[in-house]
């Protein structure tokens, strides 16, 4: 008994292999043994064969009969020595003549002149109408299924009898190398099923059936057999007992087996078969070894070795070296098929891949219990290959509490992990990756585990990364403090937010109607509006692409840098109560088109040190009061113009030109400690200039793909926001398109692809 694994051979390599180790190895056994496999056909290589526990003669003949092939010996003498041939047959017209010729039936007494047959009996056995074979082949995931009507003469009622009896095999996967080599087994195993319909026993004293097995004889004299053709009288030997009288003591066991006069020097009990009868082993899987499971070790290149379809090869760690010279034992993808591994899910693309890295211990089971059929069911640990070690810290028992994923980076020390914490009141769950410490912690949050301890960092859930990070939603987004315990609510709940939302905007209307009633520039609430709504519709599945921010207790925002909030359209800053900005430095405020500042109940502007400039470069100035406006320097008021006028109810002063003139429809009274009047004076306006400019834009932009790379030449019109067409055309080289627009205002245009 041995346990061995034969690689890319064919049933008949294997026999030549065993026998010439034997014969080649042992030189009594050499001289007088061989082996004829001339009455072979080709058969296809296997590409993994093992012989499980089994002695050399029940792995060749269980692999025999499988093919369907016979086997029979012969012995001669060769040189005054011994010679045993071992023959392996699947072909009808081998058997060879038996050395008896024609054999009469007749009594068996000293006085004939040849040996004779003297007892005949036949025998039928009802064979079943039809029989099954069927194999699932993973590689074309089907189920090869055969049929055959065996071909023995039941006659009409055996026929009727037979027809509701079938045999089927269900045979291990990918039995046969291909449809072919299944069709040529199913049709053996027919011919199988047909041979023991009929045969025949016999008694004979005829010396040449001794080792005769295998070798056709003919039989005349006997009362039926002879009213057949010459054929049918040819028959082959397939079982051969023989007793010579003069080796067997008086009372020995063998004594009275055979019913046969006690003078008779040899006697023989055979049984056959019609000559033209194929001789064919039946299959029997009884004759398969069982096989638990075994381990075994991952062997390949690099360290991970897996073929398109995820199967792994292995060395069987019963193979010795001096059974596997090539192969089975020399640590590479030589010494094993490729062998499939059992994963807990697996689909179409989708499923679980788990696949045993090179070096490590796996446990494999057979398919059906066939030792020629082996599949990976576990990854299993040992002295090489220590248990899990989660973020690297911490062993086994101390660490018994973490489950979980931990891979192991190609060629270096990185690694993935999904862990599952239990320690008691400390759960957690961590998705992770070591590349920039990429994680994502849930639950209750420590430092790794070691001898069951974790120093706390927090509760709840952390997502970092030494790395850059993006969270995108394309339908919305919601960022939320408010509570919603125990996972209450929908997913987008914000109740909170779109309270706020809506509070904020009604605030803005009201105070854009107080501003346009005081005659300041009306708010477009338009565009807040619509995001309110949009927001306040998202449904389970989201809807605008907008983020939602919100917090009952506040929201801070802080960089030691610059903080930048950029709007294609409308920036709206909303307060129930009050807005405060306040900087270090300078507040710059700058609007292409106009700045209005509204306040309902009062407004001041300070200027704690420095100057005050208020001018109007390209316009008018205007400041009004509906009550007292009260104008005051503590040092020196100046009012400078080309032309200064001052007007009241009844009475203006005009200074222009070098000239004052005074008018008024009343009383004009100068009060003056005194009064002088002297040569002529005067004076000039001391007047800053006043700078110009345009609103000149590039308002050109280019349009790319999501790889960033330009659409070179696409027809488009760019429109603005009256439907004026700015420009139309191809996009140039770069994607750009032409326009450079002149404008006093910033407006918006649209992009609009043409065919």
């Amino acid at each position: 008994m041995t346990w061995r694994v034969f690689r890319d051979a064919s049933v008949v390599d294997i026999s030549h292999t065993i026998i010439q180790e034997h014969t080649t190895g042992n030189q009594i056994i050499g001289a007088a043994f061989r082996l004829d496999t001339s009455a072979l056909g080709t058969y296809p290589n296997r590409g993994f064969t093992m012989q499980a526990k089994e002695s050399d003669l029940a792995f060749l003949t269980r692999l025999w009969r499988r093919e369907g092939i016979s086997w029979y010996f012969t012995h001669e003498i060769e040189y005054g020595a011994p010679i045993h041939t071992l023959h392996l047959v699947d072909k009808n017209d081998a058997w060879k003549a038996n050395p008896a010729g024609l054999v009469r039936f007749n009594r068996a007494d000293a006085t004939e002149p040849n040996d004779t047959i003297f007892a005949w009996e036949a025998y039928r056995e009802l064979a079943p109408g039809t029989i099954y074979a069927a194999s699932h082949d993973y590689q074309t995931a089907g189920v090869k299924q055969l049929d055959a009507t065996p071909s023995q003469d039941q006659g009409e009622h055996g026929k009727a009898l037979a027809a509701t009896l079938t045999q089927y095999w269900y045979d291990s996967p990918h039995i046969a190398e291909n449809a072919d080599h299944y069709e040529q087994v199913m049709q053996r195993r027919q011919l199988a099923v047909s041979q023991g319909a009929k045969h025949f026993a016999g008694q004979s004293v005829v010396r040449a059936f001794v080792g005769g097995a295998g070798t056709v004889f003919s039989m005349v004299g006997h009362p039926e057999i002879d009213r057949h053709s010459a054929e049918e009288r040819r028959f082959v030997l397939t079982h051969v007992e023989t007793r010579v009288r003069n080796s067997l003591l008086p009372n020995s066991p063998g004594k009275g087996k055979f019913e046969i006069e006690e003078d008779s020097p040899i006697v023989n009990r055979f049984e056959c078969v019609r000559a033209s009868t194929h001789i064919v082993p039946m299959w029997d899987a009884s004759c398969v070894p069982s096989v638990g499971p075994i381990s075994a070790r991952v062997v390949g290149n690099g360290e991970v070795d897996v073929d398109e379809q995820g199967r792994i090869c292995v060395q069987f760690l019963f193979a010795r070296r001096d059974d596997h010279r090539d192969s089975g034992a020399s640590g590479t993808p030589r010494d094993s098929a490729r062998v499939r591994v059992a994963q807990p899910w697996a689909d179409a693309q989708s499923g679980t891949a788990f696949w045993p890295r090179v070096g490590s211990e796996v446990l494999v089971l057979f398919m059906q219990n066939d030792p020629d059929k082996p599949i990976v069911v576990a990854n299993m640990f040992d002295a090489r290959h220590a248990p899990v070690q989660f973020a690297s810290a911490g062993n086994l028992p101390d660490n018994a509490p973490l489950y979980g994923i931990r891979s192991k980076e190609i060629g270096g020390s990185g690694y993935g992990e999904l862990q599952f914490d239990d320690t008691t009141a400390q759960t957690k769950t961590k998705l992770s990756s070591e590349h920039g410490k990429t994680q994502l912690n849930q639950g209750w949050i420590g430092h790794p585990r070691d001898k069951g301890a974790s120093e706390k960092r927090g509760e709840g859930f952390e997502l970092r990364t030494d790395l850059s990070g993006a969270i995108r939603a394309a339908r919305g987004m919601l960022l939320s403090a408010d509570a919603r315990n125990n996972a209450s609510g929908r997913v987008l709940d914000r109740a909170e937010l779109t309270g706020q939302l809506e509070l904020a905007l009604s605030i803005a209307k009201r105070l854009s109607e107080l501003s346009s009633t005081h005659d300041a520039y009306e708010t477009d609430t338009g565009p807040q509006e619509k995001l309110t709504n949009g927001i306040r519709e998202w449904a389970d599945d989201g809807g605008v692409a907008a983020i939602g921010v919100t917090a009952p207790d506040g929201i801070a925002m802080s960089s030691p840098a610059n903080v930048l909030t950029v709007a294609g359209g409308h920036v709206e800053s909303v307060a129930a109560q009050d807005a405060n900005i306040s900087a270090g430095r300078r507040i710059l405020m700058r609007a292409a088109q106009g700045l209005s500042a509204f306040a309902k109940a009062g407004m001041k502007l300070m200027v704690g040190s420095g100057d005050l400039t208020i001018q109007a470069h390209q316009g008018k100035g205007e400041i009004g009061t509906s009550e007292r406006l009260h104008i005051y320097s503590l040092e020196k008021l100046v009012l400078e113009a080309p032309e200064l006028e001052l007007r009241t109810n009844g009475a203006v002063i005009k200074i222009a030109n070098g000239k004052i003139v005074q008018s008024s429809t009343g009383e004009h009274r100068i009060e003056s400690s005194g009064f002088q009047a002297v040569t002529g004076g005067g004076g000039t306006a001391d007047l800053p200039n006043m700078p110009t400019s345009s609103m000149k834009t590039d308002e050109r932009f280019k349009v790319v793909g999501p790889d960033g790379k330009p659409h070179v030449g696409l027809a488009h019109k760019v429109i603005d926001d009256v439907g004026g067409v700015r420009d139309q055309g191809k996009l140039a080289a770069d994607g750009t398109h032409a326009l450079i627009a002149d404008d006093s205002e910033i407006r918006p245009i649209k992009f609009v692809p043409v065919d």
